[in-house]
């Protein structure tokens, strides 16, 4: 029995399928992974989608045993995606980190305008 589906912790934010991920934003075949074993069952991963011909992208968590998707931030670049999971992640690695730290840290990065979506 699978645990169950996770709470999105992140303001105004829901979990959708993959599937509907992928149709909704649509970007490069891999997407660059910024971390494993985040929220508190270690059971989510961060991930950034650049949009195919733009050099900005997506910031979202994957919970894998769900197959489903959260986003964090939109319309961002990988620079300021790895820059706000470092200060999320400022001494002590990202490891059980709720996504709300690093919603925190998207916020003292780059400042309100880049925010959580609150729905696809």
């Amino acid at each position: 029995m699978r645990a169950p589906l996770p709470q999105a912790e992140l303001a105004g934010g829901r979990w959708v399928s993959m599937e509907r991920f992928d149709r909704q934003h649509p970007g490069l075949v891999d997407d660059e992974s910024l971390g494993e074993h985040w929220g508190p069952g270690y059971d989510q991963a961060v991930r950034y989608r650049r949009c195919t011909g733009r050099d900005q992208g997506t910031l979202f968590a994957v919970a894998p045993a769900w197959n489903c998707v959260t986003i964090i931030a939109s319309t961002f670049s990988l620079a300021q995606a790895q820059q706000a999971v470092r200060h999320a992640c400022a001494g002590g690695g990202h490891h059980g980190r709720s996504l709300i730290e690093l919603q925190s840290s998207i916020q003292s990065c780059q400042g309100p305008t880049h925010a959580i979506e609150a729905v696809l």
